[in-house]
């Protein structure tokens, strides 16, 4: 699948998005992240960096649209924690407190357990609604 990067940053083919994932683990008092979620991330993180996205500055809009990965009952909603803290990581976003909008959805096009993700300005898509 090659992505449509139309001027703006493109995430693609992340592999195993990490809805559902267990994210924080509790032992000896602390509250740190799970290895499983750590893991699932530094995965993320090399495939996105070989795409080499660019930065957007900013606000910014996400639309992400996930394969799903069985037939299993899942939470929509979990994944995009996920999806923001690697674009944080990554420095694709400057920080997730920028983001304005989020879309998410189940996408029949994209492959099982993976996930296409779309990052543009706030702004941008704000000039061209007036």
């Amino acid at each position: 699948m090659q992505p449509s990067w139309r001027g703006e940053p493109a995430v693609t083919g992340w592999p195993r998005y990490c809805a559902g994932l267990d994210v924080w683990r509790a032992n000896r008092g602390r509250v740190h992240r799970s290895d499983r979620y750590t893991q699932s991330q530094q995965d993320a993180g090399w495939e996105l960096k070989a795409q080499r996205p660019g930065r957007v500055e900013g606000a910014v809009e996400v639309s992400i649209a996930l394969g799903r990965p069985d037939n299993r009952k899942r939470d929509l909603d979990n994944a995009g924690k996920a999806v923001m803290d690697l674009l944080v990581a990554h420095q694709v976003i400057e920080d997730d407190s920028q983001v304005m909008r989020i879309s998410s959805g189940w996408d029949l096009t994209v492959p099982p357990g993976r996930a296409m993700i779309i990052v543009k300005s706030a702004m941008a898509a704000e000039t061209i609604a007036s």
